[in-house]
């Protein structure tokens, strides 16, 4: 995930599986893309403490197919919902977050890297708390 940074989203394998069509123009403007499991506390966790709100930015929630678990509740009620085309297993460690400003990634942060605050409010341009 440290190669996306400075590329286009149209060039990442990951992007290119998300069910069309999206809620949104990815190319224009500051865009984040949450990849979580519905059956993942530590991706819930992350909505319920940076998407819970007003949102920093147009948001999409990417849900990834292959989970066995029970489904939490989804705490970003202004995220647009989306999914990643089912059939494959995803080999993924979540929850992913990804920030892009009119289509190029300006950041991404990975499983436990989503615990830090600090790292999360920057990745979202927003101010320590």
């Amino acid at each position: 995930f440290d190669t996306w940074k400075g590329k286009r989203l149209d060039e990442l394998d990951l992007m290119l599986i998300v069910k069309r069509p999206l809620p949104f123009d990815p190319n224009e403007g500051l865009k984040a893309f949450v990849f979580y499991r519905v059956d993942c506390e530590h991706c819930h966790v992350l909505f319920a403490d940076h998407f819970a709100g007003t949102l920093p930015m147009q948001t999409m929630a990417v849900a990834i197919p292959d989970t066995s678990g029970e489904p939490l509740d989804m705490a970003c009620v202004a995220c647009k919902l989306g999914s990643l085309v089912e059939g494959p297993t995803y080999v993924l460690e979540t929850p992913i977050l990804v920030v892009a400003k009119d289509g190029v990634v300006q950041s991404v942060l990975v499983g436990k890297q989503n615990d830090d605050p600090t790292l999360v409010d920057a990745a979202l341009g927003k101010s320590a708390k």
